[in-house]
Protein backbone atom coordinates (compact mmCIF):
# COMPACT_ATOMS: atom_id res chain seq x y z
CA UNK A 1 0.00 0.00 0.00
CA UNK A 2 1.19 3.48 -0.74
CA UNK A 3 -0.54 6.62 0.40
CA UNK A 4 -0.38 9.74 -1.67
CA UNK A 5 0.40 11.99 1.26
CA UNK A 6 3.36 14.22 1.89
CA UNK A 7 5.16 12.83 4.93
CA UNK A 8 6.91 16.03 5.96
CA UNK A 9 6.64 19.74 5.66
CA UNK A 10 8.97 20.99 2.92
CA UNK A 11 10.54 23.45 5.35
CA UNK A 12 11.05 20.72 7.92
CA UNK A 13 12.95 17.96 6.14
CA UNK A 14 15.41 17.30 3.41
CA UNK A 15 15.33 14.37 1.00
CA UNK A 16 16.63 11.19 2.57
CA UNK A 17 16.82 12.52 6.14
CA UNK A 18 17.28 9.83 8.81
CA UNK A 19 14.11 9.20 10.82
CA UNK A 20 13.78 7.04 13.93
CA UNK A 21 10.39 5.33 13.71
CA UNK A 22 8.74 3.56 16.64
CA UNK A 23 5.98 1.26 15.43
CA UNK A 24 3.37 0.61 18.13
CA UNK A 25 1.16 -2.45 17.72
CA UNK A 26 -1.94 -3.69 19.50
CA UNK A 27 -1.01 -5.49 22.70
CA UNK A 28 1.79 -3.03 23.47
CA UNK A 29 4.45 -4.49 21.17
CA UNK A 30 6.91 -1.84 19.91
CA UNK A 31 9.62 -1.99 17.27
CA UNK A 32 12.12 0.79 16.54
CA UNK A 33 13.27 1.26 12.95
CA UNK A 34 15.78 3.60 11.30
CA UNK A 35 14.32 4.81 8.00
CA UNK A 36 15.02 7.53 5.46
CA UNK A 37 12.36 10.22 5.19
CA UNK A 38 11.68 9.33 1.56
CA UNK A 39 11.30 5.56 2.02
CA UNK A 40 8.04 3.97 0.84
CA UNK A 41 7.74 2.05 4.13
CA UNK A 42 7.48 5.27 6.16
CA UNK A 43 4.85 6.58 3.76
CA UNK A 44 2.93 3.28 4.01
CA UNK A 45 2.99 3.24 7.81
CA UNK A 46 1.75 6.82 8.04
CA UNK A 47 -0.80 6.13 5.30
CA UNK A 48 -2.18 3.18 7.27
CA UNK A 49 -2.61 5.39 10.34
CA UNK A 50 -4.36 8.02 8.22
CA UNK A 51 -6.66 5.47 6.58
CA UNK A 52 -7.66 4.14 9.97
CA UNK A 53 -8.35 7.68 11.22
CA UNK A 54 -10.49 8.30 8.14
CA UNK A 55 -12.24 4.93 8.59
CA UNK A 56 -11.67 3.85 4.98
CA UNK A 57 -11.77 0.14 5.80
CA UNK A 58 -8.59 -0.56 3.81
CA UNK A 59 -6.27 -3.16 5.24
CA UNK A 60 -2.62 -3.81 4.49
CA UNK A 61 -0.06 -6.42 5.37
CA UNK A 62 3.31 -5.14 6.54
CA UNK A 63 6.42 -7.33 6.30
CA UNK A 64 9.37 -5.41 7.70
CA UNK A 65 12.92 -6.81 7.91
CA UNK A 66 14.37 -6.40 11.43
CA UNK A 67 17.55 -7.44 13.24
CA UNK A 68 19.73 -6.62 10.24
CA UNK A 69 17.56 -8.76 7.97
CA UNK A 70 17.81 -11.89 10.13
CA UNK A 71 14.10 -11.70 11.08
CA UNK A 72 10.93 -10.04 9.87
CA UNK A 73 8.05 -8.32 11.60
CA UNK A 74 4.73 -9.13 9.93
CA UNK A 75 1.45 -7.52 10.97
CA UNK A 76 -1.83 -6.26 9.61
CA UNK A 77 -2.60 -2.56 9.49
CA UNK A 78 -5.51 -3.41 11.83
CA UNK A 79 -2.90 -4.07 14.53
CA UNK A 80 -1.03 -0.80 13.96
CA UNK A 81 -1.86 1.50 16.87
CA UNK A 82 0.50 4.37 16.12
CA UNK A 83 3.82 5.59 14.78
CA UNK A 84 6.23 7.83 16.70
CA UNK A 85 8.79 9.64 14.54
CA UNK A 86 11.91 11.53 15.54
CA UNK A 87 12.27 14.16 14.23
CA UNK A 88 8.51 14.73 13.93
CA UNK A 89 6.84 13.77 10.66
CA UNK A 90 3.38 15.22 10.04
CA UNK A 91 0.77 13.64 7.80
CA UNK A 92 -1.11 16.01 5.54
CA UNK A 93 -3.91 14.30 3.58
CA UNK A 94 -4.08 15.16 -0.10
CA UNK A 95 -6.93 17.33 -1.35
CA UNK A 96 -8.91 14.39 -2.76
CA UNK A 97 -9.07 12.56 0.57
CA UNK A 98 -12.11 13.26 2.76
CA UNK A 99 -11.33 15.10 5.95
CA UNK A 100 -11.24 13.04 9.10
CA UNK A 101 -14.05 13.90 11.51
CA UNK A 102 -13.09 15.74 14.66
CA UNK A 103 -12.43 13.51 17.61
CA UNK A 104 -15.24 13.50 20.11
CA UNK A 105 -14.33 14.43 23.67
CA UNK A 106 -14.02 11.46 25.98
CA UNK A 107 -16.50 11.39 28.81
Amino acid sequence: MTASIPTQDAAQATEGQDIVVKVILRGGYKETLALKSDTPLLRSLLGAVLERAQNTGRRSLFQIPVEAGRASLCFSSDDLVGVITEPPVYVRPNEQAPEAPEAAPMS
